[in-house]
């Protein structure tokens, strides 16, 4: 591909679900792309998250026809987002919210981004750590583009970045320095819990394992909430034989709890377990086997954007997506559904724009494309604020302190 043709390209820094759904949709219509992680491959971290309704059409959409049809074969967890809110420490059901005519996928990390890595291949690089861009200026020759440089000494130039690069993103700090993040001063542990023999012996809660989604609140400390889900895999998890390209699954618990964040470090399997099972020791034993029986765990800070997202002049050259910059809380249940949104709004601003060789109306499309965004991330960030007063007695936004990140 010579230099020239490269200028056209669209540069994507960020190997998550957003990139990947992009990266698939460019690549359906034809549109030249790269995509940079850095990370050595796709699938070094994941937990769950769920897209509803809108988000599955948008999904659709977006991708070729047969990477649809082998996530429709290979996803877990599909059903109405009912959820069940249960007594933590006595195990009884308190409540049960149903959720009429609304469709729910519960999204593996690892395995979408697997499957959203195929026939992408050759325009994946990986270990390519974002460092700086370089917005470059027009003239007679070219409509101008920007220059992306890594850590490893690399650079790469194309017509636009789209910056999809998580909560801590480089590109964001660079663009908008004076954004910051609000710290809603809570942490977030998260596991998988195998559905072994064994664990549902002990577990022995047929009736919750038949639920979408429950809800464990402790009456004597709420701001303590538990959130847990089984997924459970098509095909008895043997995903290799519908696509050779895709490893098979175990089904497992999906399991998370919120505190308020810890001044110990976490830095083990076995010391996440031990803080887990500290806040819950009074709670019923046999819920308590899902932390007991956990692996595969970690525990986060959480962090936030305002819901009033940033506005600035539209760049035709470079935008973002995702947590790069409308992060959010995981009490509203958006952030993978409004990142899978965001992508499915640009691929389709990108392919008006691309003309079979050169750009039309570019800056027009991005305009459009943040407008839209800043809308989405405001509706999902209002909620997870919403939700986390009724989850853990949180705050208004505007009472959090921001944070440099």
């Amino acid at each position: 591909m010579s230099a020239s043709t490269q200028m056209n390209d669209v540069l994507i820094v960020g190997g998550g679900v957003a990139g990947l759904v992009l990266a698939q949709g460019l690549k359906h219509r034809g549109i030249p792309f790269r995509l940079f992680e850095r990370d050595s491959h796709t699938l070094s971290k994941g937990y769950r998250f769920r897209v509803v309704d809108e988000g599955l059409d948008a999904l659709k959409k977006t991708l070729p026809p047969s990477l649809w049809k082998l996530f429709e074969e290979t996803a877990p967890g599909t059903g109405q987002p009912n959820i069940l809110l249960l007594n933590a420490i006595t195990g009884t059901k308190m409540k049960y919210a149903e959720i009429p005519n609304s469709h729910s996928v519960n999204f593996d990390r690892r395995w979408i981004r697997e499957l959203l890595s195929i026939g992408i291949e050759e325009h994946v690089h990986f270990n390519k750590a974002f460092q700086q861009y370089e917005l470059l200026p027009s003239d007679e020759h070219n409509s101008g583009g920007v220059r992306v440089s890594f850590a490893d000494g690399t650079a790469v130039t194309g017509r636009i970045l789209i910056a999809a690069d998580g909560v801590n993103s480089k590109v964001r700090k660079q663009f908008l320095p004076d954004v910051r993040l609000l710290d809603v001063e809570r942490s977030v542990f998260w596991g998988r819990t195998l559905l072994t023999p064994e664990f549902q012996e002990r577990f022995n809660r047929p009736d919750i394992m038949a639920e979408y989604l429950s809800t464990l609140v402790d009456p004597q400390t709420p701001s303590h909430p538990c959130l847990f889900a089984p997924l459970r895999w098509p095909n008895n998890g043997k995903l290799s034989s519908l696509s050779p390209k895709l490893s098979d699954q175990s089904d497992y618990m999906f399991v998370t709890l919120s505190f308020e964040t810890p001044s110990a470090e976490l830095g083990t399997e076995e010391a996440r377990k031990q803080f887990a099972l500290e806040i819950t020791k009074t709670w019923d034993p046999q819920l308590k086997t899902m932390f007991e029986m956990a692996e595969d765990t970690a525990v986060h800070p959480i962090y936030s954007s305002r819901p009033d997202v940033k506005v600035w002049p539209t760049d035709e050259r470079i935008t973002f997506m995702g947590d790069a910059i409308h992060a959010m809380a995981p009490t509203g249940g958006s952030g993978g559904y409004t990142a899978v949104l965001d992508a499915a709004a640009l691929t389709e601003v990108i392919s008006q724009s691309w003309n079979g060789g050169d750009w039309v109306k570019l800056n027009d499309g991005i305009c459009d494309y943040e407008k839209g965004m800043r809308e989405r991330a405001k509706k999902s960030i209002d909620i997870s604020f919403n939700n986390g007063k009724w989850l853990w007695a949180g705050k208004d936004w505007q009472e959090y302190a921001e944070i440099d990140r």
